[in-house]
């Protein structure tokens, strides 16, 4: 289920669909999953290597989430009844949108992977701070803020993922 989700959401203007790899690939090496960068250089592997750690972290802590906010649907509003239902409120309604925000940003992540140039140090360097100040939020300023910090109060599911998130986010800054 998940997977259609971000695969819905990374389809381009007019239906074009931008490339994704199958959810297996994320347990291969990345020069297995990723044929155009077999002439990379070390030093321009290293960024990329970041990237997709942190692109398949920030995947697992979005998919607690979601399962979170289902949950939450499904006790306050109403049953979901197939993975089509969830997809569409997932992507549609209100009670979801605050999680755009995260698949945005791997959306964003998975453009700088796909990028024709290899991601430099810099880049990179900003995605990690971007994730860490969406995932660390200090107060309830936003939407996504609010209903993060709602979430780890409710579910000790987000709190794990939540933990591995920063962990991850420590080892790659």
């Amino acid at each position: 289920m998940f997977f259609e989700f971000t695969t819905a959401a990374r389809l381009g203007a007019g239906g074009r669909r931008n490339r994704l790899p199958h959810p297996a690939a994320a347990s291969l090496p990345h020069s297995r999953t990723c044929d155009h960068n077999r002439g990379m250089t070390p030093s321009s592997e290293e960024p990329r290597a970041r990237l997709t750690e942190l692109r398949n972290g920030l995947l697992k802590l979005h998919t607690v989430l979601l399962h979170s906010e289902r949950a939450l649907y499904e006790r306050d509003i109403a049953r979901i009844h197939s993975s089509r239902q969830f997809l569409d409120l997932a992507m549609n309604d209100p009670a979801f949108a605050w999680l755009r925000v995260l698949s945005q940003l791997v959306v964003l992540i998975d453009e700088t992977l796909e990028s024709e140039e290899a991601p430099g140090a810099a880049e990179a360097n900003r995605l990690v701070r971007r994730a860490r100040s969406l995932i660390s939020p200090g107060d309830a300023a936003g939407t996504f803020e609010k209903a993060y910090l709602e979430a780890l109060q409710r579910d000790p599911d987000v709190v794990l993922a939540h933990a591995a998130a920063l962990d991850l986010l420590r080892r790659l800054e």
